[in-house]
């Protein structure tokens, strides 16, 4: 495949779309471009989301500016096995640096939409954090 051999040859933005290929979110409802969805159909690519993880590392080896790669790869690991099995367990730490890291990145680009995805689930990631403060806080109380 075409896109296949450009990621064997460094480009960042066809590792990245042969990553999404490869991907399908366990979460019921999970976004997914339509042209996306008819690739995948076409294409007949089984669903590897292990290896589409990894593409996506690869993909911003190749370009570290590739903020949808950061993107996908901070909801993988702020989804974790409801999203993907690539990722056991939520890690918080990981997705706030990729979303941050993608945030700026996608404001250079002026890329609103992403950007306020990303806030969306920063705000979620601040929350999340303070409960856990919260909670630690009270036990040793």
């Amino acid at each position: 495949m075409m896109l296949e051999m450009l990621s064997e040859q460094g480009d960042a933005s066809a590792t990245y779309l042969l990553s999404r290929l490869y991907f399908k979110s366990k979460k019921a409802n999970d976004y997914c471009p339509d042209s996306i969805s008819v690739l995948q159909k076409e294409l007949q690519l089984p669903v590897d989301n292990i290896k589409a993880h990894n593409l996506l590392k690869k993909a911003i080896e190749q370009d570290p500016d590739c903020y949808l790669a950061k993107y996908e790869l901070a909801c993988d690991y702020w989804g974790n096995r409801e999203r993907t099995e690539a990722v056991e367990k939520r890690d918080i730490t990981l997705a706030a640096k990729y979303f941050n890291e993608a945030k700026a990145l996608a404001e250079k680009a002026n890329d609103e939409d992403c950007v306020q995805k990303i806030n969306d689930y920063l705000g979620k990631i601040q929350v999340q954090l303070k409960n856990k403060n919260d909670s630690e806080k009270q036990k040793r109380k």
